[in-house]
């Protein structure tokens, strides 16, 4: 059922034909069921656009996020800088990873490091020593090594 004008504490959405809808709206919101009333909204909606990616994001932040934004596109600028600003973006990962265990932070340091040349991206290097010329304390640093597990 519909109206000619928009009631007062009623849905009022536009309707196909033209009038008002008469229905009352869901609690804590301006519509009916029909049109809308029990979508979630802000940021709960799935259509929630945080602006991260928007071409006012630069505008959007506060005086001391651009300072640290102007001073990271500063550091990208020079390589050796560069390859200290992904050396600790890896560190955060990787201290990510030893509190999570969650292997995704694991895998992302990796390949934020093998594809920047930070380091090698192999899972395992060969190392050549020789066992005789180690003192006992080096020895059993070794062992508590080669226990490990490869997963930590």
């Amino acid at each position: 059922m519909t109206s000619e004008e928009p009631l007062p504490d009623r849905c009022a959405a536009e309707c196909r034909d033209g009038g008002y809808c008469t229905n009352y709206p869901v609690d804590g919101a301006e519509r009916c069921r029909m049109h809308g009333g029990t979508q979630p909204t802000g940021s709960d909606s799935p259509n929630f656009e945080h602006g991260a990616y928007s071409k006012h994001f630069k505008s959007d932040l506060s005086d001391r996020e651009q300072e640290a934004f102007g001073d990271l596109v500063d550091a990208l600028k020079d390589e050796e800088r560069t390859q200290d600003v992904f050396r600790e973006t890896a560190a955060e990962l990787f201290l990510k990873y030893k509190r999570s265990g969650d292997p995704r932070f694991l895998r992302e340091a990796r390949q934020l490091l093998s594809e920047f040349n930070v380091v090698d991206a192999t899972d395992h290097r060969e190392v050549e020593f020789d066992v005789t010329t180690m003192s006992p304390e080096e020895k059993e640093q070794l062992n508590g090594l080669l226990d490990r597990n490869p997963q930590e």
